[in-house]
């Protein structure tokens, strides 16, 4: 199971708006980052993480309605 903590948080217990501007501040990060730095792989597992928190809950807010 990959590790879906962001900032020492697991992603679940991120609010709505953590979820949102973490996933902005990842995203300004990729595009500073150069295509061969290490650190660029972590970002993107990151990244990977809040987006799939993100879907989840919209599944989540989908299946309520």
């Amino acid at each position: 199971m990959p590790d879906r903590s962001v900032l020492g948080y697991r992603v679940e217990a991120l609010a709505t708006f953590e979820l949102r501007d973490l996933r902005r501040d990842l995203d300004d990060a990729l595009t500073q980052t150069a295509a061969g730095d290490p650190m660029r792989v972590i970002l993107q597992d990151k990244l990977r993480a809040v987006i799939a928190e993100q879907e989840e809950r919209a599944r989540f807010r989908r299946g309520r309605r």
